[in-house]
């Protein structure tokens, strides 16, 4: 009797069943194993940063929020009244009212477009403050920072965002005030507009100096 249970353990059959038993359990732990490590090397798709467009809306809601555009679209408005510019708009608080949002809608269509633009070319707008330095070499940069934008590299290049933004946005001014508009008078406003961004950054440059 105990001659047949040793012999029926050592025998070819039991010892092949053993075996295949061992190679079934090695493979099933195996892709047990394995589906986890694949699930995590593919793991879920990236989701698209939104960085940018996050620092593109601050950007253009400081500009309007700030203010360079209330002193912007308040003294314009001030001189025009007092020049009776347009002569065909009222004397009276009524006009100086027309006055203030016409300068004011003129910043907003400015801003915005100069924004979409600096999006669609991937150009960066926002001023950077230097903070350290001499005097002059502080001043210089504040102006570049006025006349020129960034590419996504770092490299300067001028503001043609900011430029073309101005430029439209004084003409559509002219239309809506005047009924045409003047392509000269549009040149120099914007001109002008760019010197005063230069005095505007100068200003920021050195307000939080010590």
């Amino acid at each position: 009797m105990v001659s047949v249970m040793i012999l029926s353990a050592g025998s070819p059959t039991v010892v092949g069943q053993q075996a295949e038993d061992l190679k079934s359990a090695s493979i099933m732990t195996f892709e047990s194993s394995a589906v986890p490590s694949m699930a995590n090397a593919v793991g879920p798709a990236p989701r698209p940063s939104t960085e940018r467009p996050r620092g593109r809306w601050s950007a253009l809601w400081d500009e309007l929020t700030s203010p360079a555009f209330l002193l912007g679209s308040l003294g314009p408005a001030i001189g025009d009244q007092l020049n009776s510019d347009p002569a065909s708009w009222r004397g009276d608080a009524l006009g100086y009212g027309f006055r203030l949002g016409s300068h004011a809608s003129r910043l907003l269509l400015e801003g915005g477009a100069a924004h979409g633009l600096a999006a669609a070319t991937s150009l960066d707008l926002r001023f950077r403050a230097k903070g350290h330095g001499s005097v002059a070499s502080r001043i210089r940069h504040a102006a570049l920072e006025a006349v020129t934008a960034r590419m996504p590299g770092g490299t300067r290049i001028p503001n043609a965002p900011r430029m073309a933004g101005t430029y439209g946005a004084v003409l559509a001014q002219q239309r809506w005030q005047y009924g045409q508009v003047r392509p000269r008078g549009a040149a120099l406003s914007t001109v002008l507009s760019l010197g005063i961004d230069v005095a505007v950054n100068v200003i920021t440059e050195f307000a939080g100096s010590p």
